[in-house]
């Protein structure tokens, strides 16, 4: 049996399957209305399935095409389809989530792509949205803003990236601030290796149990058999002052991080918590200078740490990040604000959207050539918001954010964007 006869034999399959459905439940079907909806990609060939009398219905937003690295067709494939089929195209093109003054601000945006179906957006709602676009001199100060911001409402909230690396940064600012958080398609920082063994260490040299020292000494790659005489000799003796045959064993990390311990311990002793945070994320990246992605995690949980209310102790903060933890395990997602990347984010909807780190090199991504995707990926993040939406950078921006507000940014030589 060729594949056309396989598709007819499915056809009707089908047909009496659904025809069966109907009639137990007082419906009668037409064979007209009869509809074998297949992926245009997929195993059978939509176009086939035409030529051998099966009908097609093809649904979709080309658009919303944000998955071309792994084979989605998009507005070519809708193109192709239409050519071989004679399709009749039906434009489905009223909005029914976006305010209009959000669903304008998309239109400017994805108008500039090429490879489009030309369409009218049309919004459903009535004016009333409010859009808006922030620059921030740093990322931190843009991640404290979205605290600030969302915290007010945080179910009313989606916080939106390119990159989970954008999303880190803004999970640890409404952290510090105990704000319950729902993250979409990625795991907490807090749950992060890196940041573990960077919390662990801290909790091991402000006196809590030595599993964290043991841990970040592992890490560096110090001999087993020396790892084993240390964990029964910190049994009985503060890492400070283990001295002796054991010491004389210690690779190069593990003596110059003992040095760096005891002068870390006197600090937090008189109260200087910065240098310990700050030293002990140098002492990492010298010694596994190769481990760059660890060190930059270390420096994230350094950053949440050293931004907090001064007059709190080593300990205090540790144990602040610990019950935000906790809240964030018990949350109500209906209470929490989400955080999403923009691909993890397709649909979905939410009142209030920000989407953070609009830059060069971010969005549109160094590592996606089709810049024509990326700006789909920013239509789509644009798109999920209801009623407001907010955007913002504290770098570079974004050559998208020049299209999307024209009146605030101004060129300079071919794509360094500033805010004006």
């Amino acid at each position: 049996m060729d594949l056309s006869e396989q598709l007819r034999d499915i056809n009707t399959q089908l047909t009496a399957i659904i025809r069966n459905i109907g009639a137990e439940h007082g419906i009668t079907f037409s064979q007209t209305n009869i509809l074998l909806a297949i992926p245009v990609d997929g195993l059978f060939s939509s176009q086939l399935a035409y030529k051998v009398g099966i009908e097609v219905t093809v649904v979709g937003d080309d658009d919303q095409s944000i998955y071309g690295w792994r084979g989605g067709l998009g507005f070519n494939g809708f193109v192709d389809f239409q050519k071989k089929t004679g399709a009749k195209a039906l434009a489905l093109d009223i909005c029914y989530r976006c305010r209009p003054e959000i669903l304008e601000v998309a239109d400017r945006v994805i108008r500039n792509n090429v490879a489009r179906i030309p369409k009218t957006l049309i919004a459903s709602k009535s004016r009333g949205g409010d859009v808006q676009f922030r620059y921030f001199g740093d990322k931190h100060i843009e991640a404290d803003a979205i605290a600030d911001e969302v915290g007010k409402n945080p179910g009313q909230w989606a916080v939106l990236a390119r990159t989970n690396r954008v999303l880190d940064d803004v999970e640890a600012a409404l952290q510090s601030a105990q704000i319950p958080i729902n993250r979409l398609g990625g795991k907490s920082i807090w749950e992060n290796p890196a940041i573990v063994l960077y919390m662990g260490a801290l909790v091991s040299l402000h006196g809590g149990p030595s599993r964290g020292l043991e841990n970040l000494i592992a890490w560096a790659e110090e001999r087993e058999v020396t790892l084993q005489k240390l964990h029964n000799s910190l049994k009985g003796m503060e890492f400070d002052y283990i001295r002796g045959s054991l010491a004389k064993d210690y690779c190069l990390n593990t003596r110059q991080l003992q040095e760096s311990w005891s002068d870390w311990r006197k600090e937090l002793r008189i109260g200087k918590i910065a240098p310990v945070l700050s030293g002990l994320v140098q002492w990492m990246a010298h010694a596994q200078p190769k481990r760059k992605g660890d060190v930059k995690m270390a420096e994230v949980a350094m950053g949440v740490l050293s931004r907090m209310d001064e007059s709190l102790t080593l300990k205090q903060r540790i144990d602040k990040i610990r019950r935000g933890i906790m809240i964030q395990r018990s949350k109500d997602e209906r209470g929490a604000v989400t955080i999403a990347t923009l691909h993890s984010s397709k649909g979905l909807q939410f009142p209030r959207v920000w989407i953070p780190g609009l830059k060069e090199g971010t969005l549109p991504s160094d590592s996606n050539e089709d810049i024509e995707e990326e700006r789909r990926l920013f239509y789509v993040g644009i798109t999920r918001a209801e009623d407001q939406l907010i955007t913002s950078t504290s770098d570079v921006a974004s050559r998208f954010l020049a299209e999307a507000f024209p009146e605030r940014f101004k060129k300079e030589k071919e794509i360094t964007l500033k805010a004006s």
